[in-house]
């Protein structure tokens, strides 16, 4: 697929794709055991209303900073 990206021969186009490709894996991958017991231990009773399946690491992230 990059090399495909790479014969466009536009850089600008294929950091775009390559970044947003990037982005999206990271934001699609599911919280880590730390920290969905991080947010567990915040007893802020936000964690009552997350569904620990359903989140992911940049949710659990953004909660986690939000806290420090």
């Amino acid at each position: 697929m990059y090399r495909l990206i790479d014969e466009l021969g536009d850089p600008k186009i294929a950091k775009m794709i390559a970044y947003d490709n990037l982005y999206a894996i990271i934001r699609d991958q599911p919280a880590t055991t730390a920290q969905i017991e991080a947010i567990r231990k915040l007893d802020n009773g936000k964690f009552q209303t997350l569904n620990p399946a359903k989140l992911t690491k940049l949710e659990a992230g953004k909660i986690l900073i939000e806290k420090k």
